[in-house]
């Protein structure tokens, strides 16, 4: 018995011993798994963090590149107003200079008007009292004829009366 029972200790030292064994195997696969593990995220977080970093270049890159594109096309917008503007300054100079000749050209068209119908009105009044006048000079030169020529007359008259009323010479 003792036998056995030696054997059984025996055995169960032998399978304590393989407890202890698979315990310790199975402590170090842990380790060496957890190990692994470990390297596997450490490398899988290095490829993640580099496709990041290229990712984020690559962000960069896209945004630079559009904020150039953007640039640009705010700098051709600008320009397009620029010479926008200056068209519809042109454009603006151009229709008020047209609306002042224009203007001119009524003011200029109305005082000719006015001067032409004043003048008119001069000339008219100037005619009116030309003819007054001449007829005034006419009436006068007229009368003066008459009374010259009932003097011339009269003298005449005198003078043939003179000569009747002196004696014949013979």
């Amino acid at each position: 018995m003792e036998e056995v029972r030696d054997k059984v200790k025996q055995r169960a030292e032998e399978a304590t011993r393989i407890i202890d064994e698979y315990k310790q195997r199975l402590a170090q696969i842990i380790e060496e798994e957890g190990e692994e593990i470990r390297r596997e995220a450490e490398h899988e977080s290095a490829t993640i963090i580099a496709r990041a970093h290229e990712e984020a270049e690559r962000i960069r890159g896209e945004a630079e590149h559009e904020s150039v594109t953007i640039i640009a096309g705010a700098r051709q917008e600008v320009e397009e107003i620029r010479k926008e503007a200056e068209h519809e300054s042109a454009r603006y100079k151009t229709e008020s200079k047209q609306r002042t000749e224009q203007i001119a050209a009524e003011f200029t068209e109305g005082v000719r008007r006015k001067a032409e119908e004043e003048v008119a009105a001069i000339i008219a009044n100037s005619s009116e009292l030309a003819k007054q006048i001449i007829k005034e000079a006419e009436d006068k030169a007229s009368k003066q004829a008459k009374e010259k020529k009932e003097r011339e007359a009269e003298r005449i008259i005198g003078e043939a009366k003179e000569e009747a009323t002196q004696e014949p010479v013979p």
